[in-house]
């Protein structure tokens, strides 16, 4: 046979790293595994941790905020009766005034009415006490 094609050759590849190349590769490999599950491991520990406060910290805010509701309820129901007892005072208080007027407008007609009949008889003029005195106006 004449020349035959010989096989092709494969592409020139480097020389393959050795067993004990590759073990200590694996060991490095291996290391920084497990270097990185810690550090894991350390910040979930450190978020739970930072969790847990926060969740401390929100339980103690809605409990003071529960108290100062709780206050601001009574103080709000306390302002509200003595707005009601303030508003019926002014109201009695009102009506005295009222009444108070009143009662010094008839005592000033009470006057008047006194004072012209004074002043008819002493003038002489009896016709005058025929008509009627003046009628208070309320």
């Amino acid at each position: 046979m004449a020349d035959a094609d010989p096989a092709p050759s494969s592409p020139a590849v480097g020389a393959l790293p050795s067993h004990t190349e590759l073990d200590e590769s694996q060991s490095e490999l291996l290391l920084k595994l497990e270097e990185l599950k810690e550090l894991g491991y350390t910040l979930l520990q450190n978020l739970q941790n930072w969790r847990s406060k926060l969740d401390t910290q929100v339980k103690t805010y809605k409990d003071e905020l529960s108290g100062y509701k709780k206050t601001l309820k009574t103080e709000l129901e306390w302002l509200r009766s003595e707005f009601k007892d303030l508003r019926t005072t002014l109201q009695m208080q009102q009506d005295d005034v009222t009444m108070s007027l009143t009662d010094f407008r008839m005592h000033l007609n009470e006057l008047k009415n006194q004072k012209i009949s004074r002043w008819r008889m002493a003038s002489g003029n009896w016709k005058l006490l025929r008509q009627p005195l003046i009628q208070s106006k309320n």
